[in-house]
Formats: structure tokens, sequence, C-alpha cells
């Protein structure tokens, strides 16, 4: 499993806090779910060099470099590793040279990679360490039940490895359920251990960006569907506030926090709102915000504010979050 690390409207404030006035209800979300996001192609996450016929070969001698993403293999498109895999197995008995087509930064290259056969492993050698989808554990933010779409993790995510943020061509949502869960320390955040069921699918990913992930749910996790009325930004206020998310299975748990800031924002930005975990079982359990936590819905007053994004890495009882008002706008790209 992957670790997840932390992921165009009008900026008229009037124009703004009039449309979001008036509360949009949703039903909370506060459950563990698994993302799956494909690419169109296969990611180059790392490179290695190998021995050859008594020479090192390097794929960054050729200028096959992490973040590239293969398209193309011989001139055949490829968008798994076994694709690529047969590809190998049919041309390396002819040449130990393969042409690749890349995507890099937007732009399409063309480069040669070097493969050996390895004999005593029964394996290719390619000096490329190489994925066709990035998987990882969150939490889901809400469910609007209008229009049947969901908002989860708050930010965006990316390959770890390679620290790409590329957008995958397509992904899917799973229910997924947390067996363990490793306490933070202070500059060391801890995380949430989880099992992604993919026989049990929620919905699509449509949008994976700096503000969470989002896509289209066909089926509800929770047995509960009550709603909850969202709050604007300026209905916010510092003090009592809970966190609602999984420790344990798949129980959604509420736990106490205290809103320490909340930032003045008339335009999106990661970092909405500064908060402390004040509640003692939570600090038992984790010492404060673990990642896996991301999204977890934040509730003031009986209405969704928004989503736990991130964790303070020295002080791993304090979190950041961000507005609800941002993550309906980017939730809104999906039904204009």
């Amino acid at each position: 499993m992957k670790k997840i690390f932390f992921a165009l409207f009008l900026p008229i404030s009037f124009c703004l806090n009039l449309v979001w006035a008036q509360a949009k209800d949703l039903i909370p979300g506060g459950e563990a779910i698994g993302v799956v996001l494909h690419y169109d192609g296969i990611l180059v996450t790392g490179t290695y060099t190998f021995e050859s016929a008594e020479k090192t070969i390097d794929p960054l001698v050729q200028d096959i470099q992490p973040g590239d993403l293969i398209v193309k293999c011989e001139n055949e498109s490829v968008t798994s590793n076994e694709a690529l895999v047969a590809l190998l197995a049919d041309h390396i008995p002819a040449s130990n040279t393969l042409n690749l087509t890349l995507i890099r930064d937007g732009t399409e290259l063309e480069r040669q990679l070097q493969v050996a056969y390895d004999a005593s492993s029964q394996s290719f050698k390619t000096g490329l360490y190489i994925q066709d989808n990035l998987s990882g554990i969150g939490t889901i933010t809400y469910y609007d039940p209008e229009n049947k779409t969901y908002g989860a993790l708050g930010h965006q995510m990316i390959d770890e490895q390679s620290g790409q943020t590329m957008s995958p061509e397509s992904g899917t949502a799973f229910e997924a359920y947390i067996v363990n869960v490793e306490p933070s320390r202070d500059g060391n955040p801890g995380k949430k251990i989880g099992r992604i069921e993919k026989t049990a699918h929620l919905g699509d990913v449509a949008l994976n960006n700096q503000f969470g992930i989002y896509g289209h749910y066909t089926s509800l996790i929770k047995q509960d569907v009550t709603t909850l009325p969202t709050a604007s930004r300026d209905e916010i206020h510092l003090g009592t506030a809970e966190i609602w998310t999984v420790l344990d299975g798949k129980k959604v748990e509420a736990f106490q926090i205290e809103l320490t800031e909340l930032k003045k924002q008339d335009e999106q930005e990661v970092k909405s709102l500064t908060f402390k975990v004040t509640d003692e079982r939570l600090l038992e359990a984790t010492n404060g915000i673990i990642q896996g936590m991301s999204g977890s819905p934040i509730i003031q007053d009986g209405k969704i504010v928004g989503a736990v994004t991130h964790v303070s890495t020295n002080h791993v009882d304090m979190g950041y979050g961000l507005y609800i008002d941002w993550m309906l706008e980017e939730s809104g790209q999906m039904i204009e």
C-alpha cells in the first residue's frame, strides 16, 4: 500500500458570500476509502543500472527519467505493465533495444531503451521501475445526494517515489477498512494501515487535484444517510469542533478538536484553517493527526465546515483543513 502525502471562480467576495449563504445539505463522510488511479500509459517511478555484455546500462544516459509516461513501445500503445512485458518478450530475441514513445511535461519524446534478459531470474532487466496505477487509502468528506457526487482527501494524490502529480486518465474508488494505526511523533507523522476492498465498488474518480479527489458514487458506504447543512466561511468560528474518521475497521467516530485559526479567503487556497486535537481518546491512540485522516470531515455546530488536509509535521497534535466551500467548487466542475 502506498503512502499518501500532501494535494476558477471569480474572486469577488460579495458574490461568493451570497452564493454560499444558502447551505447545501450533504451526507457527511468519515469512512475510509481506497482509491486506485490509472495512468494513460506506464509511469517511470525510478531507474537503476545493470550489467550487460560487460557494460553498465543506465536509462538516464538514454534520457529516460523518473516521471516520464511511456505511452508506446515499438509503436504499440501500452497501458499496463503486463502489456509492456509481453512486448519485451516479443522483441528481445531480435534486438536488445526497444523504441519508446514518452510523454514528459506534455511533450512527446522518442527514446531507445536497452534491455537484457537475465536467465538466472528468468526476467527482463530494463533499468526502470514502473507502475501503471497509483493506489492509497484516505477518508471521504461528503456525499452529495442531489447529484450523486462525492469529495475526499482534501489534497492531491501523488506518487511518493517519483514525486509526480500527474493527473491519471481514470480512477476508481472502493470501500476500505483500517486494520491498525501507527501513532505520530513530532517530526515523523504516523499513518493508518488499511486494506482496499476491490469487490466493494464506491464510484469513479473524475478529478485528482490539490483540493482533493472527486467523483460520482454508485453506492453509499454508510447506512445512515442523514444529511447535515454546510457552513459558509463566514459562519465558521474559533473554538470547539469535531473530526469524523475511522481508526478501527469501518467504524466512524467523532473526535473533538479546537479551531485555532481561520483564514479569510475569497478564492481557493489549500490551507484554510488550523486546528488542535483536544480529544484524549484520539491523542492516546494516534498522538494527533496521522496519514490517512486526510478528508475527514470537520463538523461544527451541526454543520460541515471543511476537511482535514495536512498534519503539522513538527507538532503532530495540530493540523490544517480546507473550507467546504472550496471542495464544493471543485465538485461543481463535474456537473457543469
